[in-house]
Formats: structure tokens, C-alpha cells, sequence
């Protein structure tokens, strides 16, 4: 159990660190609606934004197995799922 533990601790960490790194990139650089924002940017934003999304998700990920491996009795928690975007979160809650 505690190689486990270990081992889900560490990746927690390990997500948490590229999540920070990539939600600090996105935030450093130009984005839409900056006063300076030239449209020619427009895909390497949507590719920053794309890495947070998914490092975000490990994260999330990483987390469910260390409280799966912590609390095995407890282990059928709603998972939290794919991040939405606000837009697709909008959609779906107008329903």
C-alpha cells in the first residue's frame, strides 16, 4: 500500500508542477482581448490553453488515484471528469 501511496503522492506532485508551469505560461503571454493583441497569435494561445487544459486534467487525474489508493473503501466517488470550457459549461446548463 504505501508504493502505491508513494507512487500516486509523487505523481501529484509531479502534475501539480506542470499545471503551475503551463497556467503561469498561459497567464505571462499575450491573450485575447490584451490591448496589444495581434489575431496572428491567435493559435499559439489556443495551444497554451490547450496544455493547461490538460495538465489541469492530470492533475484531477492524479488526484482520484491517490484518493482511490487512500481510501479504497471509498473508491466510487463521482469522478470530476473533462474539464469543460465556460462556453460548453453555458450550453449545458441552459438546458
Amino acid at each position: 500500500m504505501t508504493d502505491v501511496r508513494t507512487q500516486c503522492e509523487r505523481a501529484v506532485r509531479i502534475a501539480a508542477s506542470e499545471e503551475r508551469e503551463a497556467h503561469r505560461d498561459l497567464l505571462e503571454r499575450m491573450r485575447p482581448g490584451d490591448q496589444h493583441w495581434d489575431p496572428s497569435e491567435d493559435e499559439a494561445y489556443r495551444a497554451r490553453l490547450a496544455r493547461w487544459r490538460a495538465a489541469s486534467q492530470a492533475l484531477v487525474d492524479a488526484l482520484d488515484r491517490l484518493h482511490a489508493a487512500l481510501h479504497p473503501e471509498r473508491a466510487e466517488l463521482p469522478q470530476a471528469g473533462p474539464l469543460r470550457s465556460f462556453a460548453e459549461h453555458r450550453r449545458t446548463s441552459a438546458r
